[in-house]
């Protein structure tokens, strides 16, 4: 992340800004935006102008647009960070309080500013962490099934999937993929032509040349197929990905595994904070499986669990702290203080918090558990 102020700013009034160079800083955008917010870019809008005839004539500017949220959401398949609000100030194009999309994306410099609760001293070292954290893409993973493949760029908070292609009966109609696979069946060869042909299309070979570590990984042979190919056919592969080729590491995963990222982040000991995420919510579901009444889940249980000081372990959905559950008796200005207040306290008292990213498998399945639980120190009855 690239910090556009000369210093992080702390005060209530203070906008930091930020131009995120990575995936990973749009995830901290994303984290760092709550609802309320004063979100500020460069955007352009169109803007209708009558002569001195009467005609109207639209044409477009570039000005300076301050969004009240009202929704954030981040969409990792895209790249961006999608904002929803009112605008706060009026501009040439837009009247103050009309509706407004923002889509925050790869170099656009944005304002953050939070008139509610200031900034937060989470926020404050989640900003610092991202401004002295380098931005290279940790792997690239590249997963096949018996009809599939997927390819993902896997970064310390994020897990980008660049394509998901299935086989099908007519296949890519791409001359330059010529594929010299004798001994494969015609189903095999018809996923690793589309694959070769979607790596072309959407990865520039310098990409395989800055990442440190390429992994293919399959429930079968399919992985070890496809290294050998690439190999054997020097003439057929995007030439980046051929000179690499020693950056290549096989994984062979569990059959029928349903998180097979993970199991390549433990094969290859991939340390990523996604990998930490997947490892103690696997420890949370083994301890709601064997000894039910060590754990509890919901905003409400965690709060009576730290209120009697029984908390052990406090597992958090990032996505559950920027929306107000319908049943909720708080309006969102209190729920949000309850939330960091129970965090505060977890920490002040020793307690190991993991707030877990909404990108992950992880920080999704927390979500459907109301995103919030904990592991306990004394068993509780009924929680």
């Amino acid at each position: 992340m690239r910090l556009v102020s000369k210093h992080i700013l702390r005060d209530d009034e203070a906008i930091n800004k930020l131009c995120p160079e990575s995936y990973n800083d749009l995830w901290t955008i994303f984290n760092l935006i709550e609802l309320g917010d004063h979100v500020s870019a460069k955007v352009s809008n169109r803007e209708k102008t009558v002569t001195s005839s009467g005609a109207v004539r639209s044409g477009r500017i570039v000005e300076t647009v301050i969004v009240e949220v009202e929704d954030v959401k981040f969409e990792p398949s895209e790249g961006a960070v999608e904002v929803s609000g009112k605008v706060a100030h009026g501009t040439r194009a837009l009247t103050r309080g009309s509706n407004r999309n923002m889509t925050i994306t790869e170099g656009l410099v944005v304002g953050i500013r939070k008139p509610l609760g200031g900034w937060s001293r989470d926020a404050i070292k989640l900003l610092r962490e991202s401004v002295a954290a380098p931005a290279n893409t940790v792997a690239m993973c590249l997963l096949f099934e018996r009809k599939s493949a997927s390819l993902f760029f896997v970064s310390n908070n994020v897990v980008l999937q660049k394509f998901h292609i299935k086989t099908s009966k007519a296949s890519v109609k791409d001359s330059n993929v010529n594929l010299d696979a004798e001994g494969l069946n015609p189903r095999t060869v018809d996923l690793f032509r589309q694959t070769i042909h979607a790596m072309r299309s959407s990865i520039p070979d310098h990409i395989y040349q800055e990442v440190p570590l390429f992994a293919v990984a399959s429930t079968g042979f399919l992985a070890e197929q496809f290294v050998g190919l690439v190999g054997s056919d020097p003439n057929n592969i995007p030439q980046g990905l051929y000179n690499n080729r020693d950056k290549f590491q096989v994984v062979t995963l569990p059959s029928g595994s349903s998180t097979s990222l993970h199991h390549v982040f433990k094969a290859l000991d991939i340390e990523t904070n996604i990998s930490k995420e997947q490892e103690v919510w696997e420890n949370f579901l083994t301890m709601l499986a064997r000894t039910p009444d060590r754990v509890c889940y919901g905003f409400e249980a965690c709060l009576m669990a730290a209120a009697d000081g029984n908390i052990k372990m406090l597992l958090v959905a990032d996505a559950a702290m920027k929306t107000l559950p319908k049943s909720s008796k708080y309006d969102f200005a209190t729920y949000r203080t309850a939330i960091d207040r129970l965090i505060q306290t977890c920490r002040e008292n020793g307690v190991d918090v993991h707030v877990l990213s909404s990108v992950s498998p992880a920080g999704k399945q927390l979500k459907d558990f109301s995103g919030f639980a904990c592991q306990l120190f004394q068993p509780v009855q009924g929680m």
